[in-house]
C-alpha cells in the first residue's frame, strides 16, 4: 500500500493505477502518431520540409498534436454556476463536451488556423493536452515518443509514402482515440 496524507491505495488501485497509464499512453501515442503520417502523406511539401530539416520535428510534432484530433470530442465537464459563453447561457449543472480541435483552430490563437504548417511559431500554444488541473499527465512522454520516432522516420525513410488510398484504410471506430487499424507505408 502507498500511504500519502493518510490516503491509502491498496496494490490492486495501484496496479489498475500503473495499467491505465500505460494503455492510455500507449494506445494515443500509436494512433496520433498513424494519423500523423497519414496528414503528411496528404502535406509532400511538409515532409519534404522535415526531411530537409530534421530539427523541426518538435515543433511539427506540437503542429501535429494541434491538427490532429486524437478522439472525439474532449472530457466531460460540468458548470459550477451559470456561464455566459458566445451569447448562450450555461446553466449550473449542465454537462458540457469540449470540442479540443475547435479550440486548437481558434482564429484568435492560430492565424489561417486550417493550414498545416511544421514551421508554425505558436503551434505548442494548443490544447491537445488539456490544460491547468486537466493537463495530461503522459504529455511529456508523449511528446518524445512522437518527437523520436518522427524523427526516425525522415532520417531513415525520407521516401515514406503510404501505401494505400484513403477509402482503403482500416479504421477503429469503437476506439476513445479513433486510432487506424493499422497504416500500410512504403520507402
Amino acid at each position: 500500500m502507498h500511504d500519502e496524507d493518510g490516503d491509502r491505495l491498496s496494490e490492486a488501485e495501484l496496479l489498475i493505477t500503473v495499467m491505465l497509464l500505460i494503455g492510455a499512453g500507449q494506445e494515443t501515442t500509436m494512433a496520433q502518431l498513424a494519423k500523423s503520417v497519414l496528414l503528411l502523406s496528404h502535406h509532400p511539401d511538409q515532409w519534404a520540409r522535415l526531411v530537409a530539416a530534421p530539427d523541426l520535428v518538435p515543433n511539427a510534432v506540437e503542429e501535429l498534436l494541434r491538427v490532429v484530433a486524437l478522439g472525439h470530442a474532449g472530457q466531460p465537464r460540468m458548470a459550477r454556476e451559470d456561464v455566459e459563453f458566445s451569447g448562450q447561457t450555461v446553466e449550473a449543472g449542465t454537462t458540457v463536451f469540449p470540442v479540443v480541435n475547435a479550440a486548437n483552430r481558434d482564429p484568435a490563437v492560430f492565424p489561417d488556423p486550417d493550414r498545416f504548417d511544421v514551421d508554425r511559431g505558436e503551434a505548442s500554444r494548443h490544447l491537445s493536452f488539456g490544460r491547468g488541473v486537466h493537463f495530461c499527465l503522459g504529455a511529456p512522454l508523449a511528446r518524445m515518443e512522437l518527437q523520436v520516432a518522427l524523427h526516425a522516420l525522415v532520417t531513415r525513410m525520407p521516401g515514406l509514402r503510404v501505401a494505400e488510398r484513403d477509402d482503403e484504410l482500416a479504421w477503429q471506430p469503437e476506439s476513445l482515440t479513433r486510432g487506424l487499424r493499422r497504416l500500410l507505408i512504403t520507402w
